[in-house]
C-alpha cells in the first residue's frame, strides 16, 4: 500500500488523488489475529513498504483484544481486526473506536468421518459434538442454530483447534474453522455441513470486523477511505494468490516470534473461498450485525454488548 499515513492538524486534498502534502508523519498501527482474519489483509501485507507510514502486525488470536484495551491509549492499535463479539464487548459502549465493516463472514464447517451430508439440524439429535471455542463466537453460533431448531439433546464439548479432532471418543461431528478444516481431509474427515448455511444468514454471519480509532477517522478520513478500498481489493487478490505468497506476506508481519498457523499447501482456491473473506461496509452490515448480536446474546448475555448507533462508522467508502 503506497501511501503516507499522516495524522495532521490540517491537510491538503487534491481532487481524487488523496494526500499531496503532509507536515507531520505519524505511524499508523494495524493489528489482526492470525488465521482467516489475517487473510483479509494479505495483499496489504504483501505490498507493505517500510516508508509508507503503516505498521502491520499479525498476532496470536488469543491476545489480539489486548491491542485495543491498553489503559494508555497511545499503545492501542489505530486499526484492528477483531472477532465481532470481542469488538462489541470491549469497545461497543465506548467512544474510542468505530466499526468500519465486516471482513470475514463465517468460516465454520461441520466435519465427520461419516460422509452423510447434514442438511437438517435434527441430524445432531443425541450426538456428542466437538465445537471450536465453545464459549466464544463459534460455539455461540452453533448453540444458536440448535436453539432455533429446537434440538436440545446434544452434548457439546469444547475443542481448541484441529489437533483435537479425532481424539475424543463418541464424537461423530466436529465444528471447525477453515483453513484448519482442509487439514483434516487427509485424516479421513469430510465436510458434511456448512454452519453459515445452517445459521440462515444470506451471506453467512458477521464473524470478524475492522475497527479504527475515532480520532484517526476524524483526523485522517482520506487515509481511512483508501485503506478500506485496499481491504476490498485484498479479498479479490486472494482468488488468484498462491498459498506461498499468502503465507510469506503474513509470516513477514508476525509479532515477537509468533509463527503463523497458515500452511501454504492448504490455501487452495476452494479453501480460501470457504474462509468467507470479503468486506462489507458498516452502513450495509449494521442490520445484519445487530440481528447476529441479538442471537448470540440470547444464548449468553455476557458474551457481547449490543453497541449504540454511534459505534458504527456509516460512511460510504465507495462513494
Amino acid at each position: 500500500m503506497k501511501k503516507l499515513a499522516c495524522i495532521i492538524a490540517g491537510f491538503t486534498l487534491c481532487s481524487a488523488c488523496g494526500f499531496v502534502a503532509c507536515t507531520k508523519n505519524t505511524d499508523i498501527t494495524v493489528y489482526a489475529p492470525d488465521g482467516a482474519p489475517a487473510l483479509a489483509l494479505a495483499k496489504l501485507l504483501k505490498d507493505d513498504t517500510k516508508d509508507d507510514g503503516v505498521t502491520y502486525r499479525i498476532v496470536n488470536p488469543q491476545t489480539v483484544t489486548t491491542m485495543v484495551t491498553y489503559k494508555d491509549e497511545n499503545k492501542n492499535a489505530d486499526l484492528c481486526v477483531l472477532p465481532l463479539t470481542d469488538a462489541t464487548q470491549y469497545l461497543g459502549d465506548k467512544d474510542d473506536y468505530k466499526l468500519l465493516g465486516v471482513v470475514t463472514h463465517g468460516n465454520l464447517y461441520i466435519i465427520s468421518q461419516d460422509q452423510t451430508q447434514v442438511t437438517d439440524v435434527s441430524a445432531f439429535s443425541g450426538e456428542e459434538i466437538g465445537v471450536l471455542q465453545l464459549q466464544k463466537t463459534p460455539g455461540q453460533v452453533f448453540k444458536s442454530i440448535l436453539q432455533k431448531n429446537g434440538v436440545a439433546d446434544v452434548t457439546l464439548t469444547n475443542i481448541t483447534g484441529g489437533g483435537e479432532v479425532g481424539a475424543l471418543s463418541n464424537v461423530k461431528y466436529y465444528v471447525l474453522a477453515e483453513p484448519a478444516v482442509t487439514a483434516q481431509k487427509g485424516k479421513g474427515f469430510h465436510i458434511v455441513g456448512n454452519v453459515q448455511t445452517l445459521y440462515g444468514g444470506e451471506n453467512g454471519f458477521p464473524q470478524a470486523v475492522l475497527v479504527a480509532k475515532s480520532s484517526v477517522i476524524e483526523e485522517n478520513p482520506a487515509f481511512i477511505k483508501e485503506f478500506v478500498r485496499d481491504v476490498q481489493s485484498s479479498a479479490t487478490w486472494l482468488a488468484t494468490a498462491t498459498g506461498e505468497e499468502i503465507v510469506s506476506a503474513v509470516s513477514s508481519h508476525t509479532e515477537n516470534g509468533y509463527q503463523t498457523t497458515l500452511k501454504a499447501q492448504l490455501l487452495q482456491p476452494q479453501t480460501l473461498a470457504r474462509c468467507g473473506v470479503y468486506f462489507t461496509q458498516a452502513k450495509d452490515a449494521k442490520t445484519e450485525i445487530e440481528g447476529f448480536l441479538q442471537d448470540v446474546s440470547a444464548i449468553d448475555e455476557h458474551i457481547t454488548v449490543i453497541p449504540n448507533d454511534g459505534f458504527y462508522c456509516l460512511t460510504d467508502f465507495n462513494a
